[in-house]
């Protein structure tokens, strides 16, 4: 579901790309390693599987696809953004939604409560 979308906003950003561009670049910003590398990984494979089954092109562009590792870090994620977009002239991006794990619980304040029969 989440590759036909990421494959449908390339569609659309290739029809507002520009026209003399042979190439439509696709950001992808997942956690390859640290505690969410799994998901990171599967999301990639995801991606490159819709594209091997259905092809890389739309609207007669060739998708090209840059993968960068954000560590599930959303400073890094915000930083890697704005390099795909400035540097690589990427047209659309697709992060992956992730926050890092709990922080383990606080003692309680309060003293338990005990009752003596």
């Amino acid at each position: 579901m989440k590759a036909m979308l990421l494959i449908s906003a390339v569609a659309l950003a290739a029809g507002v790309a520009s026209a003399a561009a042979e190439d439509v670049t696709v950001g992808l910003i997942v956690p390859m390693t640290g505690p969410f590398a799994s998901t990171g990984k599967q999301e990639k494979a995801a991606v490159e599987l819709y594209m091997a089954q259905h092809g890389d092109k739309v609207a007669g562009k060739t998708i090209k696809l840059i993968v960068k590792d954000d560590t599930a870090a959303p400073d890094i994620t915000k930083r890697l953004a704005q390099e795909l977009v400035s540097n690589d002239h990427a047209v659309a991006l697709w992060a992956l939604a992730s926050r890092r794990p709990p922080s383990p619980p606080r003692p309680s304040r309060r003293k338990p409560k005990c009752r003596r029969s």
